[in-house]
């Protein structure tokens, strides 16, 4: 077999096996990308909250806040504010106009730098772990 042959084969199972990991391997990876919604920042990418499959609850947010949060008061913080927005601030702060809305994304908002953390903790566990030993 050529190397050229071998190095093509190495790719496509290297890429099959990415493919694989990233849509099958990654249970959080919808979560993840559809808790992004809840940033004013990020709104002008996403068409509506069908778009957000992973967050059962947002069915029971009214429709009239959500379309309140998508074209008035999401895409007004973003213009009017400078290269960063805060959404701690954000929700806080439009939690009257849209209060199911803030309260469900309140939580959310955080979950990836909490995921993060429990990362973290685990790593540095087995760390502690394996020093012991």
């Amino acid at each position: 077999m050529e190397p050229q042959d071998l190095f093509g084969q190495a790719f496509a199972l290297a890429e099959t096996k990415l493919e694989k990991y990233l849509t099958e391997g990654q249970p959080w990876i919808q979560f993840l990308k559809d808790i992004q919604f809840f940033s004013p920042n990020k709104i002008f990418f996403v068409s509506g909250a069908e778009d957000v499959s992973a967050i059962k609850e947002l069915e029971n947010v009214p429709e009239d806040e959500i379309k309140n949060y998508m074209t008035k008061l999401g895409s007004n913080a973003v213009h009017m504010s400078d290269s960063s927005l805060n959404p701690h601030l954000f929700w806080a702060s439009v939690s009257v106009d849209l209060p199911k809305l803030a309260a469900l994304a309140t939580p959310l908002i955080c979950s990836t730098v909490k995921l993060a953390d429990a990362e973290r903790s685990v790593s540095t566990y087995n760390l502690i772990v394996a020093f012991r030993r």
